[in-house]
């Protein structure tokens, strides 16, 4: 997976570009932040939570781990994977209605674009 650059919390929003296995983040500026009580998607949550009162993350060009789905993990089911992420705006972050349905139709966009692009 390649990550950008840098990543706000309005970009965030269209799509999880942060890699759990990979994330690190500074405690000693954040305190301790604890992942929401969500099913799925608990990263996605707390990079949100993190970046929601400004700042960015920063991500490295480097690979740092490797990643495969197989078919039948949680991971394939894109379904499933869509209603965490609504979970995750409407539960998690508390955004309304229409504002979710917009970031998951970007989020869905982004995650089409890239199959068709590998």
């Amino acid at each position: 997976m390649r990550v950008p650059a840098r990543v706000d919390y309005g970009q965030l929003l269209r799509g999880n570009v942060i890699p759990c296995q990979t994330a690190a983040y500074d405690r000693l500026h954040f305190g301790p932040v604890e992942m929401p009580d969500l099913r799925r998607r608990q990263d996605y949550g707390l990079w949100l939570r993190l970046l929601r009162e400004g700042g960015e993350a920063h991500g490295l060009p480097q690979v740092l781990a490797d990643y495969r789905v197989r078919t039948g993990s949680l991971s394939a089911n894109k379904l499933v994977a869509a209603q965490a992420t609504w979970a995750v705006y409407r539960e998690a972050e508390g955004i309304g209605r229409v504002r979710s349905a917009w970031y998951l139709a970007n989020n869905l966009a982004r995650g089409a674009l890239k199959r068709v692009g590998s």
